[in-house]
């Protein structure tokens, strides 16, 4: 599934109705279960533009059981336990097929082969600056989650594909990109930042 942040697509205001609903599921959550999450949310700070900070246990509920319902699994009021074991280290393609809604990232990471993990991408046509990281802020900024790519994601030029509904990507266009990897219990890893061109085919 892939959003623009800012938009009011269908499908947009579904995914942002996802946030609605774990949050109000975290209030029926029993005080053994907040304190689980409480506990996992202390064990995985969150990382924005560099910094790490430590999300309460209702931001952690909401941020992961969003991830669920990206991929259509039910809330789940369980905190998970299985974090990725997995780094991606560089991106080194990024294709769109004209006339189509797919951005294809071809990247590198550190296992042999990934299984029943995913990837939650955030992409945004990005100014010429160095300084900058795609944000939900930016009313651009198209995020989702690939689940289809993987289990069968292979160290050597592995391929992401997203689909892009809201842009049709010109060559040479600059992007921003980041790539987090998401565990098989949708427990989010270390994220990769790059800048990168398209490539038109």
């Amino acid at each position: 599934m892939t959003l623009g942040i800012a938009k009011k697509t269908a499908n947009q205001l579904l995914t942002r109705s996802y946030l609605t609903l774990a949050a109000q599921a975290f209030g029926a959550l029993s005080d053994n279960e907040r304190a689980a999450w409480l506990t996992f949310a202390a064990a995985h700070p969150r990382t924005y533009l560099g910094a790490s900070y430590t999300m309460q246990e209702m931001a952690a509920y909401v941020w992961i059981n969003w991830l669920r319902q990206l991929d259509a699994q039910a809330i789940t009021d369980a905190a998970p336990s299985i974090d990725p074991d997995w780094s991606i280290t560089d991106i080194t393609a990024v294709a769109y097929v004209s006339g189509t809604t797919t951005l294809s990232l071809t990247i590198t990471h550190n296992k042999a082969v990934i299984a029943n993990q995913y990837v939650l991408s955030r992409i945004s046509p990005a100014l010429n600056s160095a300084q900058r990281h795609a944000r939900k802020s930016d009313y651009r900024l198209i995020e989702g989650i690939a689940a289809t790519s993987i289990p069968d994601l292979v160290a050597d030029a592995a391929d992401l594909v997203f689909t892009s509904p809201v842009f049709a990507w010109t060559d040479g266009q600059y992007l921003d990109i980041e790539l987090i990897p998401i565990s098989e219990e949708y427990v989010p890893g270390t994220p990769f930042y790059r800048h990168g061109t398209v490539t038109v085919t």
